[in-house]
């Protein structure tokens, strides 16, 4: 099984690594050549994007595996930099955070353009026909995403959770959605994230209006009191 030889081993067979001290020796400098390639790479792009200030975050297909000519590959929304470098990733002023290798880095004074229409990928009308038949779907998660707290759902834990849900996963095969599918239609109600190999849910959060401050009463006027000057005699 393990008999056949590969480049990544020096074209050794996977079982011959164990006990060759000097092959285990070769493969850990050479392990250690390209985390010291992926730290540079990473302080490369981190300067990078402090140096432009801001940035745009990678979309994700909702066409299937292969991207169709003409999509967007990049959001709209510019995010602005608040710092970068820690860990790989990149801090947005809104404290969100996204791994340095999904984002583009784009001037601080880049304007927001809207997307058209033809370059969102997909069909607008599968689109919007999965919309309504799922609509009452939405609160429902939208509750146990805000039962997770702040690190948000993953997907894999909302699919096992809802697939007990009697009716869900019929209306998702009706319309030949999954579930990120699912998530995707409300983009102003969730918020999908990366964090290594796994997605997450979050409820966009709706920052509320300051209500205007109450203008102070005002003073009620002193009685004014006249003096009369005495009568002279």
């Amino acid at each position: 099984m393990n008999a056949t030889e590969h480049s990544a081993l020096f074209n050794h067979d996977p079982d011959d690594v164990k006990g060759d001290k000097d092959l285990e020796f070769d493969l850990r400098y050479k392990n250690a050549e390209m985390r010291q390639v992926n730290v540079d790479l990473s302080k490369t792009r981190g300067e990078n994007l402090e140096q432009q200030g801001a940035f745009g975050t990678f979309m994700p297909t909702t066409t299937g595996f292969k991207r169709r000519a003409g999509q967007q590959n990049w959001s709209e929304k510019i995010h602005q930099v608040q710092s970068a470098g820690a860990n790989g990733r990149v801090v947005d002023t809104e404290g969100e955070s996204y791994r340095m290798s999904m984002v583009k880095a784009v001037p601080r004074n880049t304007a927001f353009v809207p997307v058209p229409e033809f370059a969102m990928g997909g069909s607008r009308k599968v689109e919007d026909r999965r919309r309504e038949a799922l609509r009452e779907w939405l609160p429902m998660l939208l509750e146990r995403i805000n039962q997770a707290g702040d690190g948000g759902l993953s997907v894999q834990r909302a699919s096992r959770e809802l697939a007990a849900v009697p009716g869900f996963q019929q209306a998702l095969r009706d319309q030949r959605a999954n579930l990120m599918q699912f998530a995707q239609l409300w983009p102003d109600s969730i918020r999908i994230k990366t964090r290594g190999s796994e997605n997450f849910l979050r409820a966009v959060r709706v920052a509320r209006p300051r209500e205007p401050e109450a203008e102070p009463a005002p003073r009620p006027r002193e009685p004014f009191l006249r003096l009369r000057r005495p009568a002279e005699p």
